[in-house]
């Protein structure tokens, strides 16, 4: 405050952040203070709309008119400044300023639903809000419902409806409404515009703070969608679904971070005390598991699956095989086996309950889940004899409409990576027929993960599609948006089958490491390797020999692709070979550890490592901020409020990781 009023402030961008900051912590006065000054002494006039908004909040309609005309003066594309005066105009009753004001908009080319909306009640008579809750709990039904499945007909009959609700009642509920619909339908822009404005006229509404998060979300944003989804947290009712931390912990995991994942399912569990829904108890499991806690993991699923057995078995079978615990996997396996026919034998029984009823209903039973799932403990020990027998008993045990796509699907994979053609072939046919006739039904299935039909369309075709039109089937599910019930940051099955595509070409090798035992393959170990560094080496071309200088670095992952960011100062030699050649190779390593072997008499080092290929471009001055807060992250939990003044003499440059791979060397000699 002292800086201010007396004038020591000469930075007038500083001096605008501490304008609109006053404004969100509602000290008005103080922000009222700094736009003065800045229009005043520096002639800076984007300050008005600082002031603006101040007078909105503090309902001053004088205020409002004046600053508004001032905005309109200066910045006559401004948007907020018409929504803003038209709205007191509206509320005055005051029709002739109100024309005026939104033919001037018009003029301007400012479009907005909200002057749409004032525009309307000019001639229009508002609902009864019972009305409107009527209305739309029928547009729900009606239409919401059906979007949602991927009937795309739906939501363009929906839409004029929806917005002629929101001109009866242009506020941040019904934009978040209308978002929500947008969202349904995939339309990712028209929901972000929409949420943005509803928080612009309420900035703490955690619904619009929510819907934000899952749109960054759904586009690979996951750095921008855990900001959102905290703030919504933050300023959640006591109305809102406590399932919101099982959000945040499902994009926890899609940054790779599990022990926080893992932090907010248990928040989830506190907030609904005895949740026992199996999805809770999934993923509380498998959040358990990815953070290295493997028995607290198995405990959950005994917990949840206490009274359906053949589950029980399946999910454990399933935890021991990708924690490599084959023996307890094998173990599980046999007493799956032993239920599954003493279940059988009491379906075909031809004896009562011993007191001369009907036999007792018993639990269907079926073999195929655990086929598929001794099939790919088979595969992952490297028992091809054994998987392919088992796939084959599954493919034997016959299908239901809502399983079969699925499993015909990792029958094929089984197939290739066994070499394995003669049933390959079959089975990829079996799979194509079932995409036929998938389309000819118009089938909305997988409307909602649109990577896992890429998948089976490239099983399908393995071996009749060329190597062209199979690389454009996984460009294509590159570009596909992330499946909405993913937690993975890479696709697993799409990067199962560019592995696939490999074998196909005969470039097996180009993936392959000097020690296998001691590579790193899993996308999200790699990631979280690279967040324990804390150093970055690049290696730049500089003609007869490499130039490798160690930086510091950020992390940020989006989807499938990695990004890292350093900075510089203005000048230096490795600007000047990247300005030649910004192709770049970079290293970085961690968990060092000396192990000694008496008697060997022999001693080695563990470590964990990356390595990888990228390019580097510098960024422009407004990227510039937003970077180097993604760098002070890798080394500071919370966010840092940092100087941005040497911002001006610094570089900041960021690498597009092409391809990188991990290795690792335990603590054991």
């Amino acid at each position: 405050d002292t800086y201010i009023l007396s004038g020591e402030i000469k930075d007038v961008g500083v001096l605008l952040e501490i304008a609109q900051l006053c404004t969100e912590m509602e000290e008005y006065e103080k922000s009222l203070e700094t736009a003065d000054m800045l229009v005043e002494e520096y002639q800076v006039f984007a300050a008005y709309a600082s002031a603006l908004e101040v007078h909105r909040r503090q309902l001053n309609a004088a205020g409002v008119i004046r600053t508004a005309g001032h905005c309109i003066r200066y910045f006559p594309t401004f948007v907020k400044s018409y929504e803003y005066l038209a709205k007191v105009y509206l509320d005055l009753d005051y029709r002739e300023e109100l024309e005026k004001v939104l033919e001037d908009a018009k003029k301007s080319g400012a479009a907005s639903v909200l002057l749409d909306a004032y525009e309307f009640q000019m001639t229009h008579k508002t609902m009864e809000v019972s009305v409107l809750n009527s209305k739309l709990k029928e547009f729900r039904s009606n239409f919401l419902k059906f979007t949602e499945e991927g009937e795309k007909g739906f939501y363009e009959k929906g839409l004029p409806i929806l917005t002629e609700y929101l001109y009866h009642y242009p506020d941040d509920f019904m934009l978040v409404e209308r978002a929500i619909f947008h969202r349904a339908a995939h339309h990712y822009q028209e929901a972000k515009e929409d949420f943005e404005k509803a928080l612009y006229m309420n900035p703490s509404n955690p619904y619009a703070l929510n819907g934000l998060s899952f749109v960054h979300k759904y586009q690979g944003e996951y750095e921008k969608a855990l900001f959102y989804i905290k703030k919504a947290i933050l300023y959640m009712d006591k109305d809102m679904s406590p399932i919101i931390y099982g959000d945040m912990g499902r994009i926890y995991s899609l940054l790779g971070d599990y022990e926080k994942a893992l932090e907010a399912f248990v928040q989830y569990e506190h907030a609904t005390e005895n949740n026992r829904s199996n999805w809770f108890g999934d993923n509380l499991a498998e959040y358990h598991m990815r953070a290295g806690k493997a028995v607290e993991a198995a405990q959950i699923y005994g917990r949840f699956y206490e009274k359906d057995e053949f589950t029980r078995y399946e999910k454990l079978a399933e935890l021991y095989s990708i924690t490599g615990q084959e023996e307890k996997a094998r173990r599980t396996f046999g007493m799956w086996r032993k239920a599954l026919r003493k279940r059988r034998l009491q379906a075909v029984s031809p004896f009562g309950a011993g007191n001369g009823d009907a036999r007792p209903k018993v639990q269907e039973v079926s073999y195929l889940a655990y086929y598929q799932s001794l099939g790919w403990m088979e595969l992952l020990h490297g028992e091809r004899g054994t998987a392919i027998w088992a796939f084959g008993r599954m493919m034997r045990s016959g299908f239901s409409e809502s399983t079969m796509e699925g499993k015909m699907s990792d029958a094929v994979f089984a197939c290739i990576l066994c070499d394995d053609e003669r049933r390959g072939r079959k089975y990829s046919e079996m799979l194509g027929d079932w995409l036929k006739k998938d389309r000819a039904s118009g089938g909305n299935r997988y409307y909602n993960r649109e990577k896992a039909y890429v998948q089976m369309e490239f099983m399908a075709g393995y071996y009749k599609e060329s190597v062209e039109s199979l690389q454009e089937l996984l460009e294509r599910g590159d570009r596909s948006e992330i499946c909405h019930s993913c937690v993975c940051p890479l696709c697993k099955e799409l990067e199962g089958a560019r592995l696939l595509l490999l074998l196909r070409t005969g470039r097996e090798k180009e993936d392959a490491v000097r020690r296998k035992d001691r590579e790193i393959t899993d996308f999200d170990e790699i990631v979280a390797i690279m967040r324990k560094c804390d150093v970055c080496r690049l290696a730049l071309n500089d003609g007869d020999f490499p130039y490798i200088v160690p930086l510091n670095f950020g992390l940020e992952v989006q989807g499938d692709r990695v990004f890292l960011y350093f900075h510089a100062a203005r000048e230096g030699k490795k600007l000047d070979l990247i300005a030649r050649d910004n192709r770049a190779s970079f290293e970085m390593d961690c968990d060092h550890s000396l192990i000694l072997s008496d008697e060997k008499m022999s001693c080695t080092m563990s470590y964990a490592s990356v390595i990888g290929h990228g390019t580097i471009e510098l960024l422009p001055e407004e990227e510039k901020y937003e970077a180097l807060k993604i760098l002070m992250r890798q080394y500071r939990a919370e966010d840092f409020a940092f100087d941005t003044k040497p911002m001006k003499v610094t570089t900041v440059m960021r690498m597009t990781v092409l391809d990188m791979v991990g290795k690792r060397r335990s603590k054991v000699h």
